[in-house]
């Protein structure tokens, strides 16, 4: 799992990553919404972006949520579908929220296939 809460964490990935271009624009919205409002973005706050491995980060308890819970016990706000790669949306309060870049492959558990697909938003 990588975390991104700035534009300088991309270099984590490979400039020909797939997985780039959306990490990028989901960073991207949540600083230029920040300004939108003429507030300054803050990650632990406002939320950030990560990356799931879905070779590790799928089958475990993850202690981005409290209290810690497998990717599919999640409730997600909603989900949509970027390129090769589920965007899955968690909403802790009224200001923060953890946009989960999924890999859309074959090795994804059922289980989370079936709850991604059960919140995929048009």
């Amino acid at each position: 799992m990588l975390t991104f809460n700035s534009l300088e964490c991309l270099s984590q990935l490979d400039p020909d990553d797939p997985a780039r271009p959306v990490v990028h624009d989901l960073l991207h919205s949540y600083i230029t919404s920040a300004q939108d409002f003429d507030t300054t973005y803050v990650p632990d706050h406002d939320g950030y972006v990560v990356l799931i491995d879905h070779q590790v980060d799928t089958e475990r308890k993850l202690d981005l949520f409290s209290p810690p819970r497998k990717l599919e016990d999640v409730f997600w706000e909603g989900v949509h579908v970027c390129g090769d790669y589920f965007v899955a949306v968690f909403v802790s309060n009224n200001q923060f929220c953890l946009a989960c870049v999924i890999e859309n492959s074959d090795s994804l558990p059922l289980g989370l296939r079936r709850v991604l697909c059960a919140n995929l938003v048009p």
